[in-house]
């Protein structure tokens, strides 16, 4: 998806998506507060941290290194994925809080 297929299914403009990509936003605060909203503070919450491997080849794409991957039960050469969440214990679903 590229932002002129965005503007092609809606009312605003491409260079609209343009200028508003440009800008930062905090989606580890938005993430936390839609959380707290989410779960009671009555409910058992957990921390969780889920790493991923995904096999690559090459010598110059960035964070290339050796990472355990699961599946082999070995370390191999590619990339890690992670995703920090926290879980409700209560209904026993978890909201995901940041990507690195």
């Amino acid at each position: 998806m590229n932002f002129t297929n965005l503007s092609r299914y809606s009312d605003l403009s491409e260079k609209t998506y343009r200028r508003l990509f440009k800008k930062r936003f905090d989606f580890t605060a938005f993430n936390a507060a839609l959380i707290q909203a989410a779960i009671p503070e009555n409910h058992l919450t957990i921390a969780v941290m889920d790493c991923s491997f995904i096999a690559k080849s090459g010598k110059k794409t960035f964070g290339l290194d050796e990472f355990y991957n699961g599946c082999h039960s070995q370390v191999e050469k590619g990339l890690e994925v992670s995703l920090v969440a926290v879980v409700d214990g209560e209904t026993q679903t978890g909201y995901a809080l940041y990507y690195l």
